[in-house]
């Protein structure tokens, strides 16, 4: 197989296709081009920046035949109407034993997307095995966000298409040769590009739509499958405890977190932090304003990793600050009375329970099993309620812009009535909370910042 320095500026993808820049056809480069079988070339840019391959330059006519597609590398910019046009033009190279050289400016963008969508539409590759096999050869390889968005609506459509009903969309933390920030590729709804968006990620499509300004909060959609949320539950249900909330009548330590008998919240709704060692007692005690059941979950556990690494890429905090996850448990009848999730700062206990983690940012419920009736999430501030859903999420942010609490956070499970209601609660801290199980993963550098 030909290699990038056979070519220089340019990398054989497969033995019919080369991914360059433009001095990959410079007029100096012609009989190179012509002795390496290379028959057809795509430029991929707003301006050829080779005269000599529209007859404009040089004393001999291209030897090649030539294919301008007129796109700058933008966010804007709309790759994915090109798609067709340049699959066609390199399936007729393949089909007649020719190559074909795709180019742009310094073939790291625009002539990757177009390859990959190539490879996808006429190789039958999915969009990860596409972006692996070019990245494995061509290092430099870095599609723009918006184009990355553009490959993934093309494997959807092309998955909608498919026979095969058990496909998903590629989840590019599987291909070794793939910056780890593509695990989460995002776009904006075209309908409501102001309020919802789409996150591919994990071999899934999150939609996310904002639902409340104050409180900030949104309603996630897909945030885990079936699978993971029976994995989950079935993991939980051995270790399952009476849900406890802070006790009121003593004053102690636990790990860190203090516990004082001031510290209770109004509205019956101040719960025990359950941030500690399994093998610790709690200091938490039984309410009668919170009736259900709760456990810790490893997040070494692989599906519970992978959900604090989306929770943390929505909440823009990196996978480090997560507190232990939560799974809880409501039968009929139980409930959890109005709360907040912050940490009240006129409590004394407040500087205690927020020396290590600082404040809760955000807070991400997920639903893993649904009653048949019952069991709302309420926000009786906005007011608006949730009727829970599985493998949906909901996640709002406990302080405002400036960094304050937001009492408007206030919420309250209510009772379930029929079935059983499970849930993964995901806390969100403002500084690393302790060393925790996913600081080892070395997530943090994957998270982008607003």
């Amino acid at each position: 197989m030909a290699s990038e320095v056979e070519i220089p500026d340019a990398t054989a993808i497969t033995p019919w296709l080369y991914v360059g820049a433009q001095e990959s056809v410079a007029l100096e480069r012609r009989d190179l081009l012509v002795e390496k079988g290379v028959t057809h070339v795509v430029s991929v840019q707003k301006v050829v920046g080779a005269p000599w391959l529209v007859g404009k330059a040089g004393n001999h006519p291209p030897p090649f035949q030539h294919l301008h597609v007129k796109i700058e590398d933008t966010l804007t910019a709309n790759i994915s109407s090109h798609f067709s046009e340049i699959d066609a033009f390199l399936t007729n190279a393949k089909t007649t034993n020719g190559k074909t050289i795709v180019h742009c400016a310094f073939g790291v963008s625009r002539s990757v997307t177009v390859a990959c969508a190539h490879l996808m539409l006429s190789c039958e590759k999915s969009l990860g095995e596409a972006l692996e096999v070019i990245v494995s050869k061509r290092p430099h390889a870095n599609p723009n966000k918006s184009f990355l968005a553009a490959l993934v609506q093309l494997e959807i459509e092309l998955l909608s298409k498919s026979s095969n009903t058990d496909k998903a969309p590629s989840d590019l933390r599987n291909f070794p040769s793939l910056p780890k920030h593509w695990a989460f590729i995002e776009w904006p709804c075209p309908l409501r590009p102001q309020t919802t968006k789409f996150i591919s990620c994990h071999g899934r499509l999150m939609k996310v739509k904002r639902v409340s300004e104050r409180p900030k909060l949104f309603v996630v959609s897909n945030f885990l499958t079936a699978v993971e949320t029976e994995a989950i539950v079935e993991t939980a249900a051995p270790e399952l405890h009476p849900s406890l909330v802070v006790k009121h009548d003593v004053v102690g330590k636990l790990a860190g977190i203090f516990v004082a008998k001031s510290d209770r919240n109004k509205d019956d709704g101040a719960e025990d932090d359950d941030n500690t060692n399994s093998k610790t007692k709690s200091t938490g005690e039984v309410s009668s304003g919170r009736t259900s059941w709760n456990c810790r979950v490893s997040a070494t556990h692989p599906v519970v990793r992978g959900a604090i690494r989306r929770a943390s890429f929505l909440s823009k905090v990196a996978p480090s600050h997560a507190e232990p996850a939560q799974v809880v448990r409501y039968l009929p009848g139980q409930r959890y009375n109005k709360h907040h999730d912050y940490f009240d700062p006129s409590a004394d206990s407040f500087l205690e329970k927020t020396k290590i983690g600082g404040q809760r940012l955000t807070t991400t419920l997920v639903y893993l099993k649904e009653p048949e009736t019952g069991g709302r999430t309420y926000f009786p501030k906005i007011p608006k309620g949730f009727d829970p859903k599985v493998g949906d999420a909901l996640l709002w942010w406990n302080v405002t812009d400036s960094g304050k609490e937001d009492p408007m956070t206030l919420h309250a499970g209510e009772p379930v009535v029929v079935g059983e209601k499970w849930a993964l609660n995901l806390w969100l801290r403002e500084k690393p909370n302790r060393k925790s199980e996913t600081e080892t993963e070395n997530e943090s550098s994957s998270v982008e910042k607003k």
